[in-house]
């Protein structure tokens, strides 16, 4: 039997709680909390908190990992100012109904584990918004010490839509993310999510066979587009064009509505989405597909893109001049701002 103890695994191994310091805020979620006077054009429904510092992982695109030379604060295209974790929790009392949810982003080091069950357990104490926990658990007994926490999603940055494309991007381990994942999605169903971007190296075959397989497994599937950051080895790299990122928003939000399927999508003969067949997708709110995927009240403001633009995942609702363009940058024929003809 599980125990909602923090730090208490099914068999009874104890892990033993680091304490936190100070914490990475990104700096859309500082603004709104008071600790940053940065201006921000859309605000995150999300507080978005890190746990940073080199990764013993070594993911080529990202900033955090263990060969970068990009700025310790950087994830993604966000700055993460750190903060004492003490007027990080004072600021988020004060301003929790501007969030639905907090995320904490966690890199892979030894004293992770401990800092992520003693700041989920404050943040659980203190404030009566869910928590999600994005990082790779050291083991199946640190996973379910984390979900013994009460967190609402463990989210797994898988990344890669293929075994291929994860060791040529983020090297082993392949395998213990599918293992941890399959664990987690049958013991703790609706409780995970897994990350995916776009543009590593698959084709969008390949991307969307991976988001129907999530899909089937039960878990929330995130799609995010490839950001080139300078000081990664991926640094100098192109993000992905936005039709080919465009098609694949359109084709997770008929997955994960069972509007349709693979099997019904057609692909030309490099792998590129041509259409989804006989799917009927009359009536449906299209547009919606291209806000940010993920966990509930998940935005993430300007993770992939400029607030200039071009915006890969639409903070905000689309003005309905973006959803007609959005719709008509996918290529696909037929396409207008009320659905496929």
């Amino acid at each position: 039997m599980r125990r909602s103890i923090t730090g208490m695994s099914e068999g009874g191994q104890a892990f033993r709680a680091q304490p936190v310091e100070r914490l990475g805020v990104s700096l859309g979620t500082a603004a709104v909390l008071g600790l940053s006077q940065a201006p921000s054009q859309v605000a995150p429904t999300t507080a978005y908190l890190m746990l940073g510092g080199r990764c013993l992982r070594d993911c080529a695109f990202c900033a955090q990992a263990r060969s970068s030379v990009a700025a310790p604060t950087r994830l993604s295209r966000v700055d993460w100012p750190e903060f004492r974790v003490e007027d990080v929790l004072r600021a988020l009392a004060e301003c929790a109904p501007a969030f639905q949810r907090v995320c904490i982003q966690a890199t892979s080091r030894p004293s992770d584990f401990g800092k992520i069950l003693s700041l989920v357990a404050r943040l659980r104490a203190q404030l009566a918004l869910p928590v999600d926990v994005s990082a790779l658990p050291p083991s199946h007994a640190a996973m379910e010490a984390l979900f013994g926490t009460g967190i609402d999603h463990l989210g797994f940055g898988v990344d890669a839509a293929t075994e291929a494309v994860f060791k040529a991007t983020k090297g082993d381990g392949w395998s213990k993310y599918r293992s941890l994942i399959m664990a987690a999605i049958r013991d703790y169903p609706d409780r995970v999510a897994v990350h995916l971007i776009v543009g590593l190296g698959e084709s969008e075959a390949e991307m969307c066979r991976a988001l129907q397989e999530y899909h089937d497994l039960g878990a929330v599937t995130a799609l995010f587009a490839f950001t080139p950051v300078p000081g990664t080895r991926l640094g100098n790299a192109s993000p992905p064009a936005l039709a080919s990122y465009r098609r694949l928003q359109l084709a997770r939000y008929l997955i994960v509505n069972n509007v349709a399927r693979i099997e019904q999508f057609r692909f030309t003969e490099r792998g590129a989405l041509a259409g989804f067949g006989q799917a009927d997708i009359k009536g449906l709110s299209l547009t919606e597909a291209f806000r940010t995927s993920g966990c509930p009240g998940c935005n993430r403001p300007f993770y992939n893109e400029r607030p200039s633009g071009p915006q890969y995942n639409y903070a905000r609702p689309l003005h309905q001049s973006e959803a007609e363009q959005a719709l008509a940058e996918t290529g696909l024929p037929g396409f207008s701002s009320q659905g496929e003809e």
